[in-house]
């Protein structure tokens, strides 16, 4: 007899949408070719970030049953791995920023949320409209991405 098969709660629902070929996607999210997502905005809930720059946010799907945990990396900011210098200096100052404008009630969205072949997605992040990314820190630590050439 085979051993007892423990799937983490947390587990349950992607293995669901797996297995039925849905999308791990928010419901209003339209996937288009490239990996880019179309809508305006989504709101999320921040839940901390690691030292390899992304953050872990919480975004509610259109039916408000079920909330799905996507790794995003703020677009904006220079893509490093955990070993660098820099990482730890960035992931505690992301998770700075972002936790106290969680406790001042402040808006945080995803905007252009697209992913990435790693499984993670990327980002423009905001909070009450202003770039994550533009925080003088960031520019002071060196690690703002060079902006794209239109």
């Amino acid at each position: 007899m085979p051993p007892d098969l423990h799937i983490p709660a947390w587990w349950t629902m992607p293995c669901i949408a797996l297995a039925f070929g849905v999308p791990a996607m928010p419901a209003h999210a339209e996937q288009r070719p490239g990996g880019t997502v179309a809508q305006d905005a989504l709101e999320a809930q921040f839940r901390g970030c690691e030292t390899t720059g992304w953050c872990r946010f919480a975004i509610d799907t259109a039916s408000g049953s079920d909330t799905w945990m996507y790794r995003v990396y703020p677009e904006g900011l220079t893509h490093m791995q955990a070993d660098e210098p820099l990482s730890r200096a960035v992931r505690d100052r992301l998770n700075a920023l972002l936790s106290s404008m969680i406790h001042q009630h402040k808006r945080v969205e995803l905007h252009g949320l697209r992913g990435r072949e790693d499984g993670t997605y990327v980002a423009r992040v905001t909070v009450n409209g202003a770039d994550v990314a533009s925080d003088p820190i960031f520019a002071e630590l060196g690690v703002r991405a060079p902006a794209p050439q239109r």
